[in-house]
């Protein structure tokens, strides 16, 4: 019965587990990719691959879910999720892989929130310019992310800032006497929003009729007031209110109806006249008009432009900074570059051709900068994609090309740079290659007459010849001071000694090879030696080790310019030495940082087999080092030699 029931549930069990990965090949088909890829799995046909995928069958639904997301956010909130990349300093919207759409997806908020930051800010911008322009003190069509930050922060203070504005604006237009007089010839972006804010306009319609019946009768006025006449330019109430009771009084005398406009204006100075006429103080600085425009056509300007609600010096600041584009308009309709009188309306005039072709001018204008950006920004991808493609004089459908295509631009950049680094990467490589085995060659030219041990690879040169105790001879006396020599030096005899004779013995045996090892290194390696790293083989004890080389070691190194590879090879294990009885042997350890590409000149006290140079040599050239050679004092012999090397090496060479 047991095993019915087990046939039972394993096979329930095979039902559940391909129903579960049919599921998530088919209606999470791209999800199921995504968790592929991430897993690093690769698609196997059998049973056991199945029941993965069965198993991890809720991570690739939450997958799913994060594609959705991501994919709605994509298509609906594009802009909110380049801004967020930009934040992660990301300036394109990569890829979507595991990851990004994991981060989409828990940032989900915060997107919309930058969406709705974005929306806010358009919606600033088309109502609220010139607010905004004031609030960031600059005019700028494009603004940066913190910009758009700050600007929405601020959007109470910008709206109101548009409604100070645009009474200002009507102020201005409707009351131009009292308006000049307020704005004491500056211009009107030069008048701050505090003092805007305080305007009201029943005192600029008292002002305004005020100075038009000051205008025609000055002398009545100042008869009135006489020394009570209060200053003209003051919008003080007092003021306000004694000019409206003169207002009063003269206007029960029989005269012409006010009006804030009248032709009868007396100037001696034309220039001065026209000026007043189109109440301008841009007029004759900014621009001129020919002598042959009537006094009468000024009239009938000025006329217009009171109808439309704008001001004259407003039309100069257009034209100044459209000039290139009204030239251009007038060289393909007249084949004409210059700029009309009557310029000056149609720029102002909504719908006009002039100021409809000048909009459309700004925005290919700005399409061209951007591409000009793409341009300078990834040259590489866009000489690869777009060749030579001049964006001054292509259509306007190349230049939109462009910036559709500037993901595809920095990408290709990215990867051309990338190739032209690596080429310069394995350049310098190459040569580096090429100098290292030049100064190999160099540095082992210098050692090419000294010999090798029988055990070792290794070009060496020992100071003496060293006769063991072993041969079948009376060693000289000359031969006997060598023995002494090295044995001092070794800091380790054979014979009981105090630590303090040991010490003193081997300072001894130091001070005399020392100035003979200088010569050797002066004499083989000359300028070259500045390049050569000592080590020293130490002992099989770490306190012998350094007894015997800490001090040569500096010295020697401070005497010739070589660097010193002492503090980096270390006795990581005491041993017994052999020639002495020992079993165990000693252990070593030495930085491979430090060794890496360093040219190494061994130095030991005796050399027998070079069997210990030859295991040292390996050790070193294990982590990158380069052996040029190996110096000892002496070197075992079991026959008589006519001399000592380093007697072979000219005396007149300085130690």
């Amino acid at each position: 019965m047991s095993a019915f029931f087990t046939y039972i549930f394993k096979h329930q069990h095979y039902k559940d587990v391909i129903a579960d990965y049919n599921e998530a090949i088919t209606k999470y088909s791209h999800a199921y990719k995504i968790w592929l890829e991430h897993e690093g799995a690769k698609e196997v046909d059998n049973f056991g691959f199945k029941e993965t995928v069965a198993s991890n069958l809720q991570e690739i639904k939450r997958i799913n879910t994060w594609i959705q997301i991501s994919t709605t956010i994509l298509n609906t909130k594009r802009k909110a999720l380049l801004w967020f990349f930009n934040e992660k300093g990301v300036t394109s919207i990569p890829d979507f892989h595991y990851n990004e759409y994991r981060v989409i997806a828990e940032h989900k908020s915060y997107i919309e929130n930058l969406h709705v930051t974005l929306d806010t800010y358009n919606q600033l911008t088309t109502n609220d310019k010139e607010a905004i322009d004031r609030y960031l003190q600059v005019s700028k069509n494009y603004h940066s992310y913190d910009e758009i930050k700050q600007i929405v922060s601020s959007r109470e203070e910008i709206v109101k800032n548009t409604a100070i504005l645009s009474k200002a604006h009507s102020l201005r237009t409707k009351y131009c006497l009292a308006w000049k007089l307020f704005a004491k010839g500056r211009d009107f972006n030069d008048i701050s929003i505090s003092e805007l804010e305080g305007l009201r306009e029943e005192d600029f319609e008292r002002k305004d009729t005020f100075l038009f019946v000051y205008g025609k009768e000055p002398e009545l006025i100042k008869l009135i007031l006489g020394s009570s006449f209060l200053p003209i330019e003051s919008f003080e109430q007092a003021a306000l209110e004694q000019e409206e009771d003169v207002t009063v009084i003269l206007a029960a005398r029989d005269i012409d109806p006010i009006e804030h406009y009248s032709a009868n204006i007396r100037l001696e100075n034309p220039k001065e006249l026209k000026r007043a006429i189109l109440d301008s103080v841009k007029y004759g600085e900014l621009c001129n008009f020919t002598d042959s425009y009537s006094i009468s056509q000024f009239y009938g300007l000025r006329a217009d432009f009171d109808r439309i609600g704008t001001s004259f010096d407003d039309a100069v600041t257009l034209v100044k900074s459209n000039d290139a584009a009204i030239k251009l308009y007038h060289q393909k309709e007249c084949d004409q570059s210059c700029v009309y009188i009557e310029d000056y309306m149609r720029i102002v005039t909504n719908g006009s051709p002039l100021s409809l072709y000048i909009q459309t001018y700004r925005e290919e204008k700005n399409k061209r900068d951007e591409a000009k950006r793409i341009k300078a920004n990834y040259p590489k991808g866009f000489s690869a994609i777009f060749g030579g493609l001049d964006l001054d004089s292509c259509s306007i459908q190349y230049i939109e090309g462009v910036i559709n295509a500037k993901s595809k631009v920095q990408i290709k950049d990215n990867e051309l740079e990338r190739i032209e680094r690596d080429r310069l990467e394995a350049e310098r490589k190459r040569q580096a290659t090429i100098r290292k085995q030049q100064e190999i060659r160099d540095l082992k030219s210098c050692v090419v007459s000294w010999s090798q041990p029988r055990r070792s690879s290794i070009d060496y040169f020992s100071l003496y010849n060293y006769y063991p105790t072993t041969c079948a001879w009376d060693a000289s006396e000359s031969e006997w001071d060598v023995r002494n020599l090295i044995w001092d030096f070794k800091a380790n005899p054979n014979r009981p000694q105090s630590e303090y004779e040991i010490r003193i013995r081997h300072e001894q045996a130091l001070n005399q090879v020392l100035p003979k090892l200088v010569k050797v290194i002066n004499h083989f390696f000359g300028s070259k030696k500045s390049k050569l790293t000592l080590v020293c083989i130490p002992s099989s004890k770490r306190i012998v080790t350094e007894r015997r080389y800490k001090d040569l070691a500096q010295k020697l190194c401070s005497a010739t310019g070589m660097s010193n590879g002492y503090d980096y090879v270390s006795v990581t294990s005491d041993g017994e030495a052999k020639h002495l009885g020992g079993t165990s042997s000693a252990e070593f350890g030495i930085d491979s940082n430090y060794f890496k590409d360093r040219y190494i000149l061994l130095f030991d006290d005796v050399i027998t087999s070079g069997s210990s140079m030859e295991r040292f040599k390996r050790l070193l050239e294990s982590v990158g080092a380069t052996v040029i050679g190996g110096l000892s004092i002496g070197k075992t012999k079991h026959d008589r030699q006519q001399s000592n090397p380093i007697d072979n090496i000219y005396s007149d060479l300085p130690f």
